[in-house]
């Protein structure tokens, strides 16, 4: 049994996760890493056991003495998952994985990936699909802003630390609060570092590929520090206040409504222009028949009586 715990083991009820980011960030990965830590203790465990296959998926691998490219599939496909090329979302649309942690249910929800090379109106799709699958769901609460939380997903790199991210990150949280007044907290405590490569590692080494005891052990520590960290994680999620999922969805059903509203209302200001273009036209051409009309009025009227 995997060793990620919780410091209130007796607490009950659903948790919902929300994964959003650009595509390619690892949201896919990230799940299926979280299915295999939940199962096995160490990397090695992990190793002589079968792979938690959650969420079908494909990666690249480069050989190093060969430099060759080789495909890495994770899973059987279905509709919801396309193993797509780079720079697509490997997820088509919203679905939920349910793991159970003592007597707690923890629901991870993998959104599309955003900024798709598919376009804005793929981009457009899946934030409607984000949203429909989350009005299914009304278990989320109040002030979202306070259940942000920040994942780092390739994060060995940078020893465990959000390296160059922060500032960007930091910087983006700044522009946020100048614009719409909103703070959004980007902490430590919020804040969370893992790597996914221990899962691509276990990946690689189940189709074949072989790692020198060197290598290993990095990736070995790559898994226990991640452990670690969903630990952390879970336990600042389950103190969460939930969010209330009808003030998200207002909010953006009404931009939806106002995106839609936008040509119609274009189309209606100009007809009613038109409408009063031709209106005027119509009372100038109407002022214009009366004023002859009473020109040939008092013509008539001034004919003297003996030209008669």
């Amino acid at each position: 049994m995997s060793q990620i715990e919780v410091k209130n083991p007796t607490s009950t009820g659903d948790t919902n996760i929300l994964l959003l980011g650009q595509t390619g960030v690892g949201k896919t990965t990230f799940i299926n890493a979280f299915a295999n830590y939940l199962v096995y203790n160490s990397l090695n465990e992990a190793m002589n056991g079968k792979l938690q296959e959650v969420i079908p998926a494909s990666f690249t691998f480069l050989d190093k003495d060969t430099f060759e490219e080789k495909t890495i599939t994770i899973g059987i496909s279905n509709e919801s998952e396309k193993k797509g090329r780079v720079g697509e979302s490997c997820t088509r649309e919203c679905r939920s994985f349910v793991f159970r942690i003592n007597n707690r249910k923890l629901r991870l929800i993998d959104a599309p990936g955003i900024d798709d090379t598919e376009g804005v109106l793929k981009d457009e799709k899946n934030f409607e699909d984000i949203l429909a699958y989350i009005k299914l769901l009304r278990h989320l609460h109040i002030h979202a802003k306070e259940n942000i939380m920040f994942i780092f997903t390739n994060a060995r790199a940078t020893s465990f630390q959000p390296g160059p991210s922060a500032p960007h990150l930091r910087e983006l949280l700044q522009s946020l609060k100048y614009q719409s007044n909103t703070e959004v907290l980007f902490s430590k405590e919020n804040s969370f570092l893992f790597d996914n490569e221990a899962f691509r590692f276990l990946a690689l080494c189940k189709n074949g590929i072989e790692f020198n005891l060197e290598e290993k052990k990095d990736y070995s520590r790559s898994w226990d520090y991640s452990i670690r960290e969903f630990s952390r994680l879970i336990c600042r999620i389950i103190q969460c206040d939930k969010h209330a999922t009808r003030d998200t969805l207002s909010f953006n059903e009404a931009q939806q409504l106002n995106r839609k509203l936008v040509r119609p209302i274009g189309e209606i200001v100009t007809l009613i222009q038109e409408n009063l273009q031709l209106a005027e036209q119509q009372k100038k051409m109407l002022y214009q028949i009366a004023v002859r009309h009473m020109c040939g009025a008092s013509k008539k009227s001034s004919i003297p009586q003996d030209a008669m």
